[in-house]
């Protein structure tokens, strides 16, 4: 083959690669596309499972039926917060990510964690603590996102400890 030959074949593969990435690129761009908008047709039966557990929460009167819907609670928080996970990573590759800064009491963030995790940690019989060491009483950040993060780590956590105690350690 001459040199000019396979020069064009190099340029028609070249071509034909560029077309291809530029195939999967627009692929992506629409799949974080679809899952960016996919917010509110998951969260909304997902609030919806939520405000009935916890309306039976308030109103089941035998403490083993009880904890059953803090069960059903817990485990709806949960998966709130893996489909938001899901969503928050398709916002960033779209490039739509907002934060949403607001004073946060974060005492009463880490115990509200602890609470949704103290199920997963009772199955494993486990024990799970919080150790408070001078914290402020409140910050400015994204409440969301800040419990989300602290759900995967006491989650990780529970899941990957065999025995003793999981402890959210915050100073």
């Amino acid at each position: 083959k001459s040199f000019n030959h396979m020069a064009d074949e190099g340029q028609q593969s070249f071509g034909r690669l560029e077309d291809a990435r530029r195939a999967a690129d627009e692929a992506n761009r629409m799949k974080s596309e679809f899952l960016a908008n996919m917010s509110h047709e998951l969260r909304t039966p997902l609030g919806r499972i939520l405000g009935f557990a916890e309306l039976l929460e308030m109103e089941l009167e035998d403490p083993a039926l009880r904890e059953h819907a803090q069960t059903i609670r817990a485990s709806g928080e949960h998966l709130l917060t893996l489909v938001t996970a899901v969503l928050d990573l398709a916002k960033i590759e779209a490039g739509r990510m907002d934060f949403n800064l607001s004073p946060i009491d974060l005492p009463d963030l880490l115990r509200e964690v602890l609470a949704a995790q103290r199920g997963h940690a009772q199955t494993k019989k486990l024990a799970l603590e919080l150790v408070e060491d001078g914290l402020p009483p409140v910050v400015f950040a994204d409440g969301m996102r800040l419990r989300q993060v602290l759900h995967n780590l006491t989650n990780n956590a529970l899941k990957f400890t065999e025995q003793g105690t999981v402890t959210l350690r915050a100073m």
